[in-house]
Parts: structure tokens; sequence; C-alpha cells
């Protein structure tokens, strides 16, 4: 269950993203699925993170792209 915190971030409403766990380069290696793809429901922006080495950073990731999208659509 995530936080409060967590739950509003900025303009973004965490309710409003779905998340998906996602092949990344590290895989092959670590053989564990670290990447994170978000869509934002209500906008329709999809966007995807592999560059960190652990699911909760790469979620997060997704979420300030998700961010910075809404922003350029202003």
């Amino acid at each position: 269950m995530m936080g409060k915190s967590f739950q509003q971030t900025g303009c973004v409403d965490i309710n409003d993203i779905e998340f998906k766990i996602i092949k990344s380069p590290r895989s092959v290696i670590a053989s564990a699925e670290v990447g994170v793809e978000a869509r934002h429901c209500v906008l329709n922006i999809t966007v995807q993170s592999t560059s960190y080495r652990s699911q909760y950073q790469n979620m997060l990731a997704t979420i300030e792209l998700i961010k910075k999208q809404i922003g350029n659509k202003s």
C-alpha cells in the first residue's frame, strides 16, 4: 500500500497511472525484470524507464516523465 505522500505527486494523481513491469538491459545480466512502463489513463501518455537497478526507482522515474509530459502539453 502506498503512503499519502506517494498518492499525489505534484499535479499527477497516482490512481490515474497503470504500471507494468518490462524487460530492461539489466534483465539479461541479473535475470530480474526491473524496467517499468507507466500509462496515464486519463491523458493516454505512456513512458518507460529502464535506467535504474530497482523497479521502485524506475517507477519514480516514470512518474517524473509523465509530469514532464503534462508540463509540455500546457
